[in-house]
């Protein structure tokens, strides 16, 4: 059987996009997009105009500022306004100010502004007593250069010339016309024992290095200051203090227990009244001790 629907009788009202195709209806909404599109690209497109130009004017005003100081500097830094009137060494001890003002080549024709202070404490710093250097400028005219020396702890003589050791026992500069210093001095070296030691000669020198981190600082014996430390391929070590007459010899080792037994020696050859006729203290033996006499006057 067949059946057959029927309506109500009624038509339904037909909508304005029945009947259109999908490619119509798209065009359409491209059509009512563009004018809003346009206005968001012209918005966007003149933010950018009004960035791209306030970057420019600040880069401008940036630039000129530049130009003016550049100028401004070039002009002051050869302006006699800015001569170097007056230069402060400062820290010096052993070197004179005039020797640290050549190694800086710092004169009355220099320009403050001009003057490279990193370069400047460089060159100060070649000069061999030099362990720090600062230099810094104080306008309108000065320059001030403190350095820091370095501190001998050990002088030797040697080839004529007298060497200041380092805390390694290393020569770090000549004494050659400047001022003494009240330090004892290692003797019985040649210019290439101080420059370029062998084997032997580095453990004679450790072995001064030793001894005098093994004296109290007021010396020994009877409170008498060393003065000398004499070094022998042979003989080892040997002392000379100030106002001791004797030279003490220690040898190569044990310098502990051979420095608290001359103590011993010194005050007892006092006692006897023989000390400034003693010319040698012997100490390099393990069980005793040679105690060498002038012979007296007759």
């Amino acid at each position: 059987m067949i059946r057959q629907r029927r309506g109500n009788g009624r038509k339904s009202a037909a909508s304005p996009t029945m009947g259109r195709s999908v490619g119509a209806r798209l065009r359409d909404q491209h059509v009512n997009r563009g004018p809003k599109r346009r206005r968001q690209a012209a918005e966007v497109l003149g933010g950018i105009a009004w960035l791209a130009a306030t970057l420019i004017k600040k880069a401008l005003v940036v630039a000129l500022i530049s130009v003016i100081l550049l100028g401004g500097w070039a002009v002051a830094s050869t302006s006699k306004a800015f001569a170097v009137r007056r230069a402060v060494v400062e820290g010096n001890a052993h070197l004179s100010s005039l020797d640290v003002l050549r190694a800086a080549g710092v004169g009355a024709h220099s320009n403050l502004l001009a003057l490279n202070v990193e370069r400047i404490a460089q060159r100060v710093a070649q000069l061999p007593w030099i362990n720090d250097v600062g230099v810094a400028r104080r306008p309108p005219h000065t320059v001030r250069i403190r350095i820091e020396e370095r501190r001998p702890h050990l002088l030797a003589l040697a080839g004529g010339h007298i060497y200041c050791l380092d805390q390694r026992m290393r020569p770090f500069a000549a004494l050659d016309g400047q001022k003494p210093i009240d330090l004892p001095v290692l003797t019985g070296l040649n210019k290439a024992d101080i420059l370029e030691p062998d084997a032997d000669v580095e453990k004679l020198i450790a072995a001064a290095r030793q001894v005098l981190l093994l004296l109290p600082a007021e010396g020994l014996p009877g409170r008498k200051r060393l003065s000398e430390i004499n070094i022998d391929r042979i003989w080892g070590l040997s002392l000379v203090f100030d106002g001791f007459t004797p030279t003490v010899r220690l040898g190569f080792d044990n310098f502990g227990p051979k420095l608290r037994r001359l103590v011993g020696v010194g005050a007892d050859l006092e006692r006897r009244g023989e000390l400034e006729r003693a010319t040698l203290i012997d100490l390099d033996h393990d069980y005793r001790v040679v105690v060498r006499l002038a012979r007296e006057a007759a």
